[in-house]
């Protein structure tokens, strides 16, 4: 299951809840050239999504789209 953020407060685009484990994904998507990802996910992003509450063995992403292609990029690879 996958919901958007839009509407409510805090940082991340998507949340997912995976069907087979029930763990829980908080996702920033980003379309940009990859040499501009983290000028286009800030610092500020990056930790306001570290600092979001979520439960225990969560993960966050940032999914840049380039064409059809998705980078998937969990939070341990963020500078």
């Amino acid at each position: 299951m996958v919901a958007s953020r839009r509407h409510i407060g805090g940082s991340g685009d998507l949340l997912a809840v995976l069907p087979s484990n029930g763990r829980v994904q908080l996702i920033e998507v980003k379309h940009c050239k990859p040499k501009q990802l983290w000028q286009n996910f800030r610092r500020e992003d990056r930790q306001a999504m570290r600092e979001t509450e979520l439960p225990e063995g969560s993960e966050r992403y940032v999914v840049n789209k380039i064409g059809q292609e998705l980078m998937w990029l969990s939070e341990k690879s963020w500078p």
